[in-house]
């Protein structure tokens, strides 16, 4: 609807309009702010003059108010009472209305809104007075006079002579609202003549701004990535609905169940699980929870092993891991491993606990499953007519488990403490010639920790080859490394190791000068290992 007259929007606001019309001009008055506003400054105007209607003790009879109007003279009551002041400016401007000048412009206020507020001011008040009965008071300014004629107040240096008297102000009888009923209105009583109230602009209220609408984001629970696994032979099987199947897809995360010996590639290790062992991946961790596994691990990954709470990380830094596993129990059959920062003993049975491992006196579980390998020289420590045969470099001493090779500190060398090495004496018989997967296995004891490296004489390039080894210090570990993967000498030829290349020795050099370190070594093999 279109927005209603000023009497229509104040009888809304005064409650006095027929309760169908009300309703529309409420619905419209949701929507339109304008008339919102101007229907609150009415009810506020209404409620100003319902709290100023009843006066003081001390407030001025309407001779009194007479008098002050005619001598100019204002009390410091009638400036400090609302109720008073706004009768003084209501008669004032009577008076100055009376005279035959011109009046001023009007203030840039809206007329027809200052209009329909002198006339809801009026009507409340009228209403106000049929509903109650009231009791007259002792200095009470309005009273109720029938037969005395209005009171005329001559205006200052003016002749009485100029008088106004105000006009009855019709009033309509407010309609019953149909809900809830209403008691009958009381017998009427003749209204006295009031004067015209002092319009009061109510303060216009800024429409308050609605508050924004949270909106509460939708949890959407992300999509789960695919499992880098790469299953050999065996199968693997995921739980849907209370029965286990073969998984269209693999995902990390996911419960999964062997079907079966199973055998898979997972974050650069050889996985082989126990038929019906259970286990999860996520990244680079596997987390066994039922049956048995084992693992070879290949140098340079980074799998964990997560059994219970523990995490166990193989030390494959520069050679491969072998271990085995229950959900219980862990042990390195060879290389190396870490709990925390406890370095785990090779082939030590270990305990899973809640909060701890423990080292068992001893093994219970199985040995690890390893790829085919074919042996092709070996240092026998223990023969002396196959010892003439090779040159050595260091000592040998009794170990417990046999001889062993210890290396001597060297003389003039700025660049290690000390060697122990293995050669056959010359170029036409060499200890090994390269295949596609040969390697070289010792196990080691270093006595101090700093510098531990492998060194090996490639003939056919005429260059040395070093790797820098990651040594586990005062524990006898067992490392397995592939020819191929020791690097050219940084400072020498720009070459690399081929197959058909021929090696000559064999070496191992430990500390620096002043930083004294001595390596053991009981085994030296070399192998042919299936990779």
């Amino acid at each position: 609807m279109t927005c209603p007259n000023a009497e229509l929007l104040s009888r809304w606001a005064d409650g006095s309009l027929d309760p169908r019309e009300a309703v529309a001009v409420e619905l419209h008055a949701e929507t339109c702010a304008p008339c919102r506003r101007k229907a609150e400054e009415l009810r506020a105007v209404g409620a100003w003059i319902v709290s100023a209607a009843e006066p003081g003790p001390a407030c001025l009879s309407a001779d009194d108010m007479a008098a002050v109007i005619e001598g100019g003279r204002v009390p410091f009551h009638v400036r400090a009472c609302p109720r008073c002041a706004a009768e003084f400016r209501s008669l004032r401007n009577i008076e100055r209305k009376a005279t035959l000048r011109t009046p001023k412009p009007a203030a840039p206020v809206t007329a027809w809104v200052a209009a329909a507020l002198i006339f809801v001011a009026v009507g409340i008040l009228l209403v106000l007075a049929n509903r109650q009965e009231r009791t007259p008071l002792k200095d009470e300014v309005v009273r109720v006079i029938p037969e005395k004629p209005p009171v005329v107040i001559p205006t200052p240096h003016e002749p009485e002579a100029v008088r106004v008297k105000p006009e009855p102000i019709p009033v309509e009888p407010a309609p019953k609202p149909a809900i809830p009923p209403t008691p009958p209105a009381p017998p009427p009583v003749a209204p006295a003549p009031v004067a015209p109230p002092v319009v009061v602009q109510a303060p216009t209220e800024t429409p308050k701004p609605e508050p924004p609408r949270v909106v509460r984001p939708t949890l959407v629970e992300p999509a789960r990535a695919a499992a880098a696994l790469n299953v050999h032979s065996g199968g693997l099987l995921s739980n849907a609905d209370g029965k286990w199947v073969k998984p269209q897809r693999i995902e990390e995360g996911m419960t999964l169940r062997a079907d079966g010996r199973t055998q898979f590639d997972f974050a650069q290790a050889r996985i082989t699980l126990d038929g019906a062992s259970r286990f999860s991946v996520s990244k680079d961790e596997i987390s066994l929870t039922e049956g048995a596994m084992s693992a070879e691990v290949g140098a340079g990954s980074k799998l964990t092993l997560v059994l219970d709470e523990q995490r166990i990380v193989p030390q494959a830094f520069n050679a491969r891991v072998l271990f085995c596993a229950k959900p219980d129990r862990f042990v390195v059959e060879e290389g190396s491993a870490k709990w925390k920062d406890t370095v785990l003993h090779e082939g030590v049975e270990h305990s899973v606990k809640k909060d701890r491992l423990e080292a068992q006196k001893r093994r219970t579980l199985a040995a690890a499953a390893r790829p085919r390998e074919a042996l092709t020289w070996k240092l026998d420590l223990g023969n002396a007519n196959a010892l003439r045969r090779s040159f050595l470099q260091g000592r040998l001493e009794a170990g417990p488990e046999g001889r062993m090779l210890v290396s001597e500190p060297l003389k003039d060398n700025a660049v290690f403490y000390g060697e122990a090495s293995c050669s056959n004496g010359g170029e036409e018989q060499p200890l090994y010639t390269v295949k596609p997967n040969t390697a070289i296995r010792f196990r080691y004891f270093v006595t101090q920790p700093g510098v531990f490296e492998l060194v090996t004489w490639n003939v056919t390039k005429g260059e040395n080859f070093n790797k820098p080894l990651e040594a586990v210090v005062r524990q006898w570990t067992t490392m397995t490394v592939y020819v191929r993967d020791i690097p050219v000498n940084g400072g020498g030829k720009k070459v690399t190791c081929d197959t058909g290349d021929r090696y000559t020795n064999f070496g191992w050099f430990v500390g620096r000068p002043g930083m004294p370190s001595e390596v053991q070594i009981d085994r030296f093999e070399i192998l042919e290992i299936e990779r």
